[in-house]
């Protein structure tokens, strides 16, 4: 197999509704698209950067830049024959980890569509039907939040997600615990959380959270851990895991109970196996931590979610639930409250080639011929 030329592509597509977090508010996002071209097949994968380094370092810009100077002209050059030169060839590269798992998400494709395989085969996933799960921005008004509840609870959600920061916290986990005492609810500060806000924290426990995201910066596993020897509540970590090393740091320190595992920032889809197996081992539950992915993202996500560690509900539901419009041709099949993964080889989508097109703010394309 020749890879012959690499595409980078850079998005805007806009947002149903804007989403703030305790960081940010976002009304388009603009992920990155990059696709692998051999003689008889392409290979699709998504880097789910913003305009700002706000969820992580890496932007639309500066992962554009990477993808075109360093990472696409080493693939083509070095010609990765399987995954796990892939695999080699990434883990190779300090830092950059959505650019990597773009990278890593088009050669899976594009494997998956040579041998004729699903990626839910190729990686081994046990189930296909994935419940589906709603990650929800941070609300002003806690009537607006209850409406928003009921909705996505009549469309088949099964767990609610709730964005929060210490001064909203309070407001949104009483009004939504209050209307659904029963609901699968979890929260996520986003890092908001410091020292000074752990008499915050019982609040947590008070209104029986499955779980509670990322509490602390990403760096502050000591504070993670301090929280949970006084709290109930299972931390689920997501920024603070970048990487299997850090999944074993967190683990041994006793940061957390649960962590959020999403290919798409942790380098892609080989790093995020070994993650798993580890924390199956360690018997440490996943949730399927969602960004705002086209469907080529949330093809991939879904397939890992099928693996036997996923046992917690996550962020995992249809494309227009975000966009008005994606950029693959046909919406994911739901089912009584489940998304089911494609079967079809590879990803297993098809693209919207024409909308593709006129969602492109800036494209490049690199032959091999520019890489040697």
């Amino acid at each position: 197999m020749i890879i012959s030329s690499i595409t980078i592509r850079e998005l805007a597509l806009p947002l149903q509704t804007p989403f703030i977090t305790s960081t940010t508010q976002l009304t388009h996002a603009k992920p990155l698209i990059v696709s692998f071209h051999s003689d008889n097949h392409i290979g699709w994968g998504e880097a789910s950067v913003s305009f700002g380094p706000y969820y992580g370092h890496e932007t639309t810009k500066s992962a554009a830049a990477f993808l075109r100077h360093t990472l696409a002209p080493l693939i083509l050059k070095q010609q990765p024959q399987s995954l796990e030169d892939m695999d080699h060839l990434l883990r190779s590269i300090q830092g950059n980890p959505m650019s990597r798992a773009a990278c890593d998400m088009a050669f899976h494709d594009l494997i998956g569509k040579q041998q004729q395989l699903s990626l839910t085969t190729l990686i081994g996933s046990t189930h296909t039907a994935i419940p589906m799960g709603i990650s929800l921005g941070i609300y002003t008004d806690t009537n607006d939040l209850i409406q928003t509840v009921d909705t996505a609870l009549a469309q088949g959600y099964q767990r609610v997600k709730c964005k929060i920061s210490p001064d909203t916290a309070a407001a949104t986990l009483s009004a939504v615990r209050r209307h659904y005492p029963d609901l699968d609810l979890h929260a996520d500060a986003n890092g908001s959380y410091t020292e000074k806000d752990l008499h915050h924290c019982t609040i947590f426990d008070e209104h029986n959270l499955t779980l509670i995201e990322q509490p602390y910066a990403a760096q502050d596993l000591l504070s993670s851990a301090q929280l949970q020897q006084n709290i109930d509540t299972a931390i689920c970590l997501d920024e603070s895991i970048s990487s299997y090393a850090d999944a074993q740091l967190a683990h041994h320190i006793k940061a957390g109970k649960n962590i959020s595992l999403k290919a798409g920032r942790i380098g892609g889809i080989q790093e995020a196996l070994r993650i798993h197996n580890y924390c199956l081992q360690q018997n440490i539950p996943l949730t399927c931590g969602g960004l705002y992915e086209t469907g080529i993202g949330r093809a991939a996500q879904l397939a890992l979610a099928g693996l036997a560690g996923y046992t917690r509900i996550g962020d995992i539901g249809p494309s227009d639930r975000y966009f008005p419009r994606d950029i693959i041709s046909q919406s994911f099949t739901q089912q009584d409250g489940y998304l089911l993964a494609p079967n079809a080889p590879g990803l297993g989508v098809e693209i919207d080639m024409d909308f593709l097109y006129y969602a492109t703010q800036h494209v490049e394309n690199l032959a091999v011929d520019s890489a040697l």
